[in-house]
């Protein structure tokens, strides 16, 4: 396991401004399968919450465990249906994954998601996310 910075971007077409946040974590490789793994920040609205994002070949996974308990599954052209628990209640939640860009290897890298998130009687909600994972984070938390 290896100190990393974990850099997550999220916009969504209800909000222009989006939400960024830089944290330190951990990030390794099982099997060639990738983790990061990282907690929640206030700046997030999920403080409390630890954070896991699993990268296989073709799919993500982002699981949290706290605050909000969920596990997202995102594989481009396929959709899934999710349980989204919060302090104030559990949401149905279907994401409908368009894009996968980019690639994570040993060292890190860069992945784009691109999908829609459809809660029971509201407009779907068009989502980017970003999600950069630098593992020389040693060097990095040194200079923040």
């Amino acid at each position: 396991m290896k100190n990393a910075i974990i850099e997550v971007e999220s916009k969504q077409s209800i909000d222009e401004e989006g939400i960024k946040v830089i944290t330190p974590g951990n990030f390794y490789e099982e099997e060639g399968v990738y983790y990061a793994v990282y907690e929640e920040t206030e700046i997030s609205g999920m403080e409390g919450t630890m954070t896991t994002i699993k990268i296989e070949e073709d799919k993500v996974f982002l699981k949290r465990k706290g605050s909000l308990n969920s596990e997202m599954i995102f594989e481009e052209g396929k959709s899934s249906y999710v349980l989204y628990e919060t302090p104030y209640g559990t949401l149905d939640m279907k994401i409908t994954t368009d894009v996968i860009n980019g690639e994570i290897k040993g060292e890190g890298g860069t992945l784009e998601l691109d999908y829609t998130l459809e809660f029971p009687g509201q407009a779907p909600i068009r989502t980017n996310l970003k999600i950069n994972i630098s593992n020389k984070g040693s060097d990095i938390a040194a200079q923040i």
